[in-house]
């Protein structure tokens, strides 16, 4: 505490974890949040497109010509 104010932004008393740095336990965890919520919560137009999208990325029809620079 600095004189008499809190430093939790959630009013904790105690730290849940006594780490000098909480990145070691934040950043995996919200990359595994990350990852869970991409998994769980699809696009269906995306899903929908992917068909369109592979065919055209193997065959290359409907794919634009080279443009000069």
């Amino acid at each position: 505490k600095f004189e008499g104010q809190t430093t939790s932004m959630m009013g904790l008393e105690k730290p849940w974890f006594m780490l000098k740095n909480p990145g070691l336990l934040s950043i995996p965890i919200g990359f595994l949040v990350t990852i869970l919520l991409s998994l769980f919560t699809r696009d269906r137009r995306s899903d929908e497109m992917w068909d369109e999208l592979y065919v055209r990325q193997n065959t290359g029809i409907n794919a634009e010509g080279a443009q000069a620079h």
